[in-house]
């Protein structure tokens, strides 16, 4: 709906419209997934190590950094501003796909990453590109203004940055307590059987 936005809002031809939409979408793309391959590795040396925490959080982060960013970009009624808030925007985006598809295979055993990566893939075009184009049509044939439709439109990254949030809690969480069981077992046996441990000491 981007390029339908740029006809209507910015009165370019559709032609040109899709070009612009198009090669930002490639240019961005491209430039994303080096960030979020860099972010991803910066996470894990400050997570320790914990590759699934540092995935999830990056992607929470992005998603947060990536949110007004767009919605600042369907506002604004300068040209230059759409594209420099949009650009930046979609980096952000792109960005996210690298910790994503970590989570995706990290979350599960690896004789089920395959059916993970699948049933995620799934759910993306069961749940965006299958009724997306529905819902924002009927908006847009409503008496809504074009920015006001891209903006509820953009409002759905809110969800992303809520959920990715809740699952690098959880599993922060999960990683407490196994630790602490952990510690828990270790000192067991030391009462019991004088062994000791390096979590004894951690």
């Amino acid at each position: 709906w981007g390029p339908s936005f740029l006809q209507r809002v910015y009165h370019m031809r559709l032609q040109d419209a899709d070009l612009v939409f198009g090669g930002l979408a490639v240019v961005t793309g491209l430039a994303g997934t080096m960030l979020g391959g860099v972010a991803l590795d910066l996470t894990t040396r400050l997570m320790g190590g914990d590759v699934m925490s540092a995935a999830l959080l990056s992607a929470t982060v992005l998603c947060f950094m990536c949110w007004p960013l767009t919605l600042l970009a369907f506002w604004v009624e300068d040209w230059s501003w759409f594209l420099l808030l949009m650009g930046v925007g979609q980096i952000l985006a792109f960005a996210t796909l690298t910790p994503v598809n970590g989570v995706l295979l990290w979350a599960v055993p690896p004789a089920a990453r395959s059916i993970s990566i699948a049933l995620a893939v799934v759910g993306m075009h069961l749940i965006g590109d299958v009724p997306s184009p529905i819902v924002v049509g009927a908006l847009f044939e409503t008496s809504l203004s074009p920015n006001i439709v891209m903006v509820l439109v953009m409002t759905w990254i809110g969800w992303a940055v809520f959920f990715w949030g809740l699952a690098f809690c959880l599993t922060r969480r999960r990683l407490f307590i196994q630790t602490q069981y952990a510690v828990a077992q270790a000192r067991h046996k030391y009462w019991v059987d004088g062994t000791d441990s390096p979590l004894l000491h951690s």
